[in-house]
């Protein structure tokens, strides 16, 4: 876990997706949904071809109609996911899908350690847990908000300390407060 941030404590900490992925992903996606739309264009217009049997050809409509119709809520959603913790209005936010949660609901600020999985290196994150138990937001040590999101979760942990369990959370999020 890094270590404190020096200067004064962000308001507002908003996490995009990372720019390479709309670099890289959003132009890939783009291209193969075109290819698939040509590709359904095609079937449409001349069929799956007389010497192509059956099973080939409806494996074939199935896919090409799935990615035509999967790609673009894909790239909708890269565009527009984000996660804002505010310190201000004291809520943690999700798009899509409009969450929003007071911090006065959260059931914990977990802190979890780096590990391996799979032979892939995972760094530090944290997972802010709402009253049901599920996952909020997760703030990984890898993305380039990393420093200000973690200040403003160590300032929500210090405000209220009973968010924090387990040895590990309290040192890497309320440090020698613990």
């Amino acid at each position: 876990m890094s270590g404190p941030q020096r200067g004064e404590l962000p308001t507002r900490v908003v996490i995009t997706a990372p720019a390479w992925v709309r670099l890289i992903s959003l132009p890939l996606m783009l291209a193969f949904w075109v290819g698939c739309v040509m590709g359904l264009v095609g079937l449409v217009r001349d069929g799956a071809g007389e010497d192509t049997p059956l099973l080939a050809a409806v494996v074939g409509w199935v896919l090409v109609l799935f990615f035509v119709l999967v790609i673009p809520p894909a790239a909708w959603f890269v565009l527009r996911y984000r996660t804002v913790l505010d310190v201000e209005g004291d809520r943690v936010e999700r798009q899509p899908g409009a969450v929003s949660v007071p911090v006065s609901t959260l059931r914990e600020l977990r802190a979890l350690p780096p590990s391996t999985l799979n032979r892939a290196n995972r760094g530090a994150r944290v997972q802010v847990i709402g009253e049901n138990g599920g996952v909020v937001a997760q703030v990984d040590e890898s993305m380039r908000q990393w420093p200000a999101a973690l200040a403003v979760l160590r300032a929500w942990a210090r405000r209220d300390p009973s968010l924090v369990e387990g040895d590990y959370s309290r040192a890497a999020l309320l440090g020698s407060d613990a």
